[in-house]
Parts: structure tokens; C-alpha cells; sequence
């Protein structure tokens, strides 16, 4: 994927050829942050948590409506209009928007999907699970739901989601479970080598439980298994 190798090599270029990203929203978010960095002013007020919160709710909002609202009227609603205008003018400038038919939008659907994800990541424990039980079935918003596993970073909002998810998508569920490995920047520098192993075999027998678990609800439903089960089968 082009952009996920743009963005790999910006974070590496940012953060040395040394560096280990702990999951792919990491990968993201250097990226689109030196992307506006390369077009804010800096003797301007607007700083990129901002920009990123203006433009993340628009884009939250372009992921479950059928027909959002125009970026402007969007902004006009919450912003005023200098301000406004401003959000849109670095957001294009830096290439997170485009303009398609007199019509700013997102330049690529992963930014979208990250911008959306690092907005809800910021929201508080309610409005989290809330949109879990509302979206979590929509296959559209798989890779959101990846990407905003790996932009919480709070243990207790993380719980929100994969405690839901794991209840009632056990598919996303492992999804999600597998693109985290979310550790904060302090405990990334305390692991050491025998911290890592001892991770990595949580971290096994947590799939393995995982997957007979799923194996047995889906076995009944599963028409090789009742075949292969069956005695009188030629092979067994």
C-alpha cells in the first residue's frame, strides 16, 4: 500500500531507522503530523491537536451519515467563519483535504478512518461504547475500529471497546486485539527482554483461548465438521 509506505518511511525518517512503531496508528500519526507541520504557521495559534480535533469530528461524522453535511457548513456550525476557514486552509495545504467538485473531502480514506479514530480516541468512556454499540457491525468500519485500538491509550477506554466488541464481534475482536500492543512510552523503555517474552506468551495462550472459543460456536454450524464427525464418513 502506497500510503502505508509514505507514512512508514516519514516515521522512520522522524524518528530514526532504529525505531519500532508499537502499532500502525503510530505509523499514522507521525506522519500526518509532520504533514501539517510542513504548513502551519508557526506564528499562528492553530497547533495540530486542534487541527486534527476540528477536522477528526467532521471526519467522525463523514463515517456514519449517508450524506455529511460540506466541510465548511460543518465547521461554520461549530467554528466561526475566520476560523473556519482557517481549519480548511491548512487541512488542504497539507493535503489532508481535497477539493472535488467545489466540495473539500479527505484526500484518502485512512487518513479519514485516522483523524475519525484519534477524535473518538479523546471522547470520554460513554461516548466510546455508545458508538460500539451503534457501528461495530458495519463492515465498512473494520479498519476504523483497528485503527482506533491502537490510538487509545487508556486502559480504561480501551476495555470499552474490546469488552464490547469481544462480547458481540468476536471477529473484529481479534482484529482489533492483534494491531494494538498499545504500551505507554514509559513502560515501552522499562521492557526488557525477558518483559517481552513473557508479553508474547500472554499474548499466545490469550489467542489460542480466544480461537477454541470460537471454533466451538462455530462448529455446529460448520457442515465439514458435522461430515467429518459423522462415523460412517469414508475419511476420517
Amino acid at each position: 500500500n502506497p500510503l502505508h509506505l509514505n507514512c512508514l518511511v516519514e516515521y522512520l525518517r522522524k524518528e530514526g531507522p532504529g525505531a519500532i512503531p508499537r502499532n500502525l496508528a503510530v505509523v499514522y500519526g507521525v506522519c500526518l503530523a509532520t504533514m501539517i507541520e510542513a504548513k502551519v504557521d508557526p506564528d499562528d495559534d492553530l497547533d495540530i491537536d486542534y487541527l486534527e480535533r476540528q477536522l477528526g469530528s467532521y471526519a467522525l461524522e463523514c463515517l456514519v451519515e449517508e450524506q455529511p453535511i460540506p466541510c465548511r457548513s460543518y465547521l461554520l456550525e461549530k467554528l466561526d467563519s475566520a476560523e473556519a476557514e482557517k481549519v480548511e486552509k491548512v487541512g488542504k495545504a497539507s493535503g489532508l483535504l481535497v477539493t472535488n467538485g467545489g466540495v473539500a473531502g479527505f484526500s484518502h480514506a485512512v487518513i479519514q478512518e485516522y483523524l475519525a479514530a484519534i477524535y473518538l480516541a479523546g471522547q470520554s468512556k460513554e461516548e466510546i461504547r455508545a458508538f460500539c454499540e451503534r457501528h461495530s457491525r458495519n463492515p465498512l468500519l473494520r479498519n476504523f475500529f483497528k485503527i482506533l485500538c491502537g490510538c487509545i491509550v487508556s486502559a480504561e477506554k480501551q476495555a470499552q471497546v474490546l469488552d464490547y466488541l469481544e462480547k458481540n464481534n468476536l471477529a473484529l475482536f481479534m482484529d482489533c486485539l492483534r494491531g494494538r500492543t498499545n504500551f505507554s512510552d514509559e513502560m515501552q523503555k522499562q521492557l526488557s527482554k525477558k518483559d517481552i517474552e513473557a508479553i508474547a506468551r500472554q499474548a499466545l495462550k490469550t489467542y489460542m483461548t480466544i480461537s477454541n472459543r470460537y471454533l466451538s460456536k462455530a462448529k455446529p454450524y460448520m457442515s465439514f465438521w458435522q461430515t467429518l464427525s459423522d462415523p460412517d464418513t469414508s475419511i476420517r
